[in-house]
């Protein structure tokens, strides 16, 4: 899981600046498979998709 940061600006009527900071999750989706194709040259392996 990985988080977004956004940051918005904005001016009050007093002249003051406000900071809004919006922190959203994104997740990230991992796969993990094991290689069971003949002949292939990572037969046997655990193989990672991002």
């Amino acid at each position: 899981k990985d988080k977004t940061l956004q940051r918005e600006f904005t001016e009050r009527e007093d002249g003051s600046i406000a900071e809004t900071r919006i922190l959203t999750d994104k997740f990230v989706p991992v796969i993990r498979a094991w290689d069971m194709t003949p002949g292939s040259a990572t037969r046997g392996e655990v193989l990672t998709i991002r």
